[in-house]
């Protein structure tokens, strides 16, 4: 079931695909859980990470959210209760009987397809331990439950610094400060491939929306983008002076964002060609994170500063800067509907202002450290966020709470200061603001 990338090698890969193929299996038992937030409850907290937590991602349908940890592991949480249709309970009945066929291509693959459904197979794999069986076939279910209760998610020899899900939800990237990137099986919480290439660190991944192609970029100040299909390597962008902090598409693929840390800028690249289009560095510190709107007109971005730009993409030119404090951001997402903008980062409070007037809107209170990651759900009514404590936290947009400040910018009780209405002028690209051809 494994497939080996043709891409730099390195003498460690045999080794290495062994060591994950048999540490890295899913525990989705232990790593997806039920946690179905109660309709007017703005904040639950899900099973967390003993460490932090630096970057979390919603499956395109909203029911699963992956977090990824210095702890360096991955967790599947599952937010909506999910059965198996008749047709795969019977499809499943069916491999484990294929088990005992007389053929051993027949046996291979049923057992290639029961490790793939993970730990959700344990409880029946057990129960045909107590049926009469074989030794051979006992010893088949035994090297099944085997394999299914090895810890989830260990795969990444450093930290896990960013996960991205797939457009079609059925596999997940993740960047380590191991250089490697690995796609897993969102089934089994299994890693499918290892992309080795980055010489440092990998500290974003992304796919583009179409999940044809995969987006790194790390210390080693490179962007690779590989074939997501076959792990091939597509091509190299060279251009920033420092870490690749975060990547993002633009919505219709053909542009990339990136975030170059303390090179101070964004720049942006033509997907289809690699060559870059414009450099935005109008920031006063280091750049860590970026994210598109939905339309995508508009691109935001944050960092060492404290403040969060705005920019247009016509031109492009600096639309407007917001500085909710002096407090590092390490975290920009724009709601589905691109109506509202949400910000975090050293400074507990998660913040949301409104894309049409510029004024903050509300204020989620809960996290008691630095909040790394935020993620909306796809139909907007949810936000994920996850702090250095290690804890992860899903908050109702849509309830009212206590520990929801609506129309202020700071905690309740506090009067917040108002904010400027978002610029509409046409002008030209500020300077500080380079465009490429």
């Amino acid at each position: 079931m494994w497939k080996k990338p043709g891409i730099n090698r390195r003498p460690r890969w045999r080794r290495t695909v062994r060591q994950a193929g048999m540490a890295a299996l899913a525990l989705l038992g232990a790593g997806f859980l039920a946690a179905a937030p109660v309709r007017g409850q703005v904040s639950r907290s899900l099973q967390g990470h003993p460490a932090a937590v630096y970057s979390l991602a919603f499956a395109p349908d909203g029911n699963v959210l992956v977090s990824a940890s210095a702890d360096r592991t991955l967790q599947f949480h599952r937010l909506a209760a999910q059965s198996a249709a008749d047709e795969e309970l019977e499809r499943r009945r069916s491999l484990v009987a294929a088990l005992d066929h007389e053929r051993f291509a027949v046996r291979q693959q049923a057992f290639v397809q029961l490790a793939a459904l993970g730990d959700e197979m344990a409880p029946d794999l057990r129960r045909e331990l107590e049926r009469p069986r074989s030794a051979e076939v006992r010893l088949r279910l035994l090297r099944l439950l085997q394999l299914l209760a090895v810890p989830a998610g260990v795969a990444h020899e450093a930290d896990v610094r960013s996960v991205a899900f797939a457009p079609d939800g059925a596999t997940v990237a993740s960047a380590g400060r191991d250089s490697r990137v690995i796609v897993w099986s969102v089934s089994s919480g299994r890693p499918l491939r290892i992309l080795e290439g980055h010489s440092e660190g990998v500290w974003s991944v992304a796919f583009d929306p179409r999940g044809a192609i995969l987006a790194s970029g790390g210390g080693d100040q490179t962007i690779r983008l590989w074939s997501a299909a076959s792990g091939g390597l597509l091509a190299v962008l060279n251009g920033h002076a420092s870490t690749v902090h975060q990547l993002a598409f633009s919505p219709d693929g053909k542009t990339l964002a990136s975030a170059g840390g303390f090179d101070k800028s964004c720049r942006l690249w033509d997907v289809a060609t690699g060559q870059l289009q414009a450099v935005l560095d109008r920031h006063a510190d280091a750049v860590l994170c970026v994210a598109f709107s939905p339309d995508g007109q508009r691109l935001a971005s944050g960092g060492y500063s404290g403040s969060v730009q705005l920019w247009s993409l016509d031109g492009p030119r600096l639309q407007t800067e917001w500085k909710p404090g002096r407090d590092v951001i390490r975290s920009v997402r724009f709601s589905p509907d691109g109506r509202q903008l949400a910000c975090a980062g050293d400074d507990p409070l998660i913040r949301l202002w409104d894309m049409a007037t510029g004024k903050q809107v509300a204020s989620l209170q809960g996290h008691t450290n630095a909040v790394h990651s935020l993620a909306f759900a796809p139909d907007g009514t949810r936000l994920a966020s996850a702090d250095r404590d290690g804890s992860v936290r899903l908050w109702e947009l849509n309830g009212p709470s206590a520990a929801v400040s609506r129309n202020t910018g700071k905690p309740p009780g506090q009067e917040a200061p108002s904010a400027p209405k978002w610029p509409t002028s046409t002008r030209a690209p500020l300077p500080g603001t380079r465009a490429r051809s």
